[in-house]
């Protein structure tokens, strides 16, 4: 026989219950709450990695095209001059710096879109490319003058 000691005690067990179920599913908001922000921020972070990587394709396909100028205005210089001797140091100067394109290349594919290490690989290739521009400025300079 149910006494009311045993229905006072069945109904203090549902209450803890369920005080207990909605403590859990506040947590559980929080958390949700938690994991949106956090895939917010990666999300936002892989698009500004993502379009960094993207200028930074165009920026390498544009000096490539200028080393190619650079290359073919080099060897036709090589046919209709006396300065043999620093049009062969210009063109190790280009060997150079196609090998810096290259170097960018490679670190362009390695840079990883981890958030913590996005902070590097921007630094890095941004002062890869400013090294490359600087090479590009003194050449076209150079063979200014040489003309």
């Amino acid at each position: 026989m149910i006494t009311g000691k045993r229905i006072k005690k069945a109904m203090q067990i549902t209450r803890d219950y369920k005080a207990d179920l909605e403590t859990h599913k506040e947590v559980i908001r929080e958390q949700e709450s938690q994991i949106a922000e956090k895939d917010e921020y990666i999300l936002k972070a892989n698009m500004e990695y993502t379009y960094y990587a993207e200028s930074l394709i165009k920026e390498i396909a544009k000096q490539k095209k200028q080393i190619a100028t650079l290359t073919g205005q080099l060897e036709a210089m090589e046919y209709t001059t006396i300065q043999g001797g620093i049009i062969g140091m210009q063109k190790e100067r280009i060997a150079a710096l196609t090998a810096l394109i290259n170097d960018n290349e490679r670190a362009e594919k390695v840079a990883s879109p981890d958030i913590q290490t996005d902070s590097w690989n921007r630094t890095y290739l941004q002062g890869r490319r400013e090294a490359i521009s600087d090479y590009l400025a003194m050449l076209k300079a150079e063979m200014e003058g040489g003309k």
